[in-house]
């Protein structure tokens, strides 16, 4: 008995065996290498991070191809350093610090080429890829899209986002040194929407306020045609207060001892950060922040005030201007990018070096850090001095809401002398943007 038993096992495995490797069958596999490389627009800078795969496309919810909104925290488990798509999906990888990525892919034989598709905050576009009959594919320099990302830049007379945006390849700028504007954009060029505050432009560019108006009937206002906005320290947060008090006879006058953003503006940029919106505000525009978001970074004000209760408008602004800050780094894939980018005076950051940062104007915002309960990320700290007060503090800032996020920053990204090539703190607002 003990032998038959024997007999069959041996039997029903060796059929067991000779199934499983019966090659034959549809188990056969056409794996591919597909290798290249993701720069910004301005074909030179490697972006860090950005997700490249192959799979569905990601859509909105209207259905329209674009980024997935989501915040900087991973929505489900990944050893990778890039959100892990979520839609269906064969593949995927993370571009390195150089914008380099290489992964391994199961394609279908019959296929002579394959659409990767390729996402980085709120940046998303795709690219054919000739497969051709060797083992791997070069998908060569892909170049991130301004095609299909609406962004609106409020200009004042301080700050200019909008010339660091022309650099990296949403517009042009000046690269005589002779020209009356030289380092700054060149009107026209822009593949970005500006606005201005009174007097900051000019011309034929709308009012800031227009971003709070329903312009085109949609049912919503404006300022939700753009996935990013920029809000350059200087906007005028009076102006849209004297707007609405002129348009609206029961708003709250605009001569208030501590005038406020009304609820309705407040209601309409949270609203718009919710629903995916990256809104950048540099140092005096802060107000955008603290009287919309109060609970998530603490600026400089009365200890006393609550969490949840934004301060008084303008109370943070104390810093001493013009100091040069040996900053300090805080997140690691940022440090190593700078590492590998160019800045107007050679590499961005040495090993082991700090990266100075200039641009701080007279009464520059300063901000304490985030508040307990928020989930703000803190990307750069540095020795400052204020009115009444000197000692390391935060520098820049961003934290998600819903589905967006917001970035601040209490330096200026453009120096007092402009200049075509990028420096240290436009740097790293150009990292920001496509985070």
């Amino acid at each position: 008995m003990r032998r038959s038993t024997i007999i069959i096992f041996a039997s029903v495995t060796l059929l067991f065996i000779s199934a499983c490797s019966n090659s034959s069958g549809p188990t056969d596999r056409n794996l591919k290498t597909i290798i290249g490389q993701v720069k910004a627009p301005d074909n030179s800078t490697p972006v860090e991070g950005a997700t490249v795969y192959i799979g569905k496309p990601m859509s909105d919810s209207s259905g329209k191809e674009k980024a997935v909104p989501s915040t900087t925290i991973q929505t489900s488990p990944t050893d990778k350093d890039c959100p892990k798509p979520e839609v269906e999906h064969t593949a995927y990888t993370c571009t390195k610090a150089d914008g380099r990525f290489e992964f391994e892919a199961d394609i279908d034989p019959s296929k002579s080429e394959v659409e990767l598709k390729i996402f980085k905050g709120q940046f998303y576009f795709t690219q054919t890829v000739d497969l051709g009959s060797g083992d791997t594919s070069e998908a060569g320099t892909i170049n991130i899209s301004t095609d299909d990302i609406d962004i609106a830049v409020v200009a004042s007379t301080f700050d200019r986002m909008q010339d660091v945006l022309a650099k990296v390849g949403f517009g042009e700028v000046y690269t005589d040194e002779n020209h009356a504007n030289y380092g700054k954009l060149k009107r026209g060029t822009e593949t970005f929407d500006l606005y201005h505050s009174p007097s900051s432009l000019g011309g034929d560019y709308p009012l800031m306020g227009k971003l709070f108006e329903d312009g085109d009937g949609n049912g919503q206002a404006d300022i939700h045609n753009y996935d990013i906005v920029f809000l350059n320290c200087g906007v005028s947060d009076e102006y849209i207060q004297q707007y609405k008090s002129h348009r609206h006879k029961h708003a709250q006058s605009a001569q208030s001892s501590n005038p406020q953003l009304s609820k309705a503006q407040i209601s309409t940029i949270r609203n718009y950060v919710e629903q995916g919106g990256m809104l950048y505000a540099t140092d005096l525009a802060y107000n955008y922040v603290e009287q919309v978001f109060p609970s998530y970074l603490d600026f400089l004000g009365s200890p006393d005030t609550p969490a949840d209760e934004a301060e008084i408008l303008g109370v943070a602004s104390k810093g001493t201007a013009d100091i040069e800050v040996p900053a300090e780094l805080l997140d690691a894939n940022m440090k190593t990018w700078l590492q590998n980018v160019e800045c107007a005076n050679g590499p961005c950051l040495e090993e082991g070096q700090p990266l100075t940062i200039k641009g701080f104007m007279p009464i520059w915002v300063v901000l304490n850090g985030k508040h307990e309960s928020s989930n703000a990320n803190i990307w750069v700290k540095g020795p400052v001095e204020w009115s009444d007060g000197s000692g390391v503090k935060p520098l820049t800032a961003t934290f998600g809401v819903g589905s967006g996020k917001v970035v601040f920053s209490s330096y200026h990204t453009i120096e007092e002398e402009h200049s075509h090539k990028l420096r240290p703190q436009e740097r790293i607002l150009q990292y920001l943007v496509f985070e």
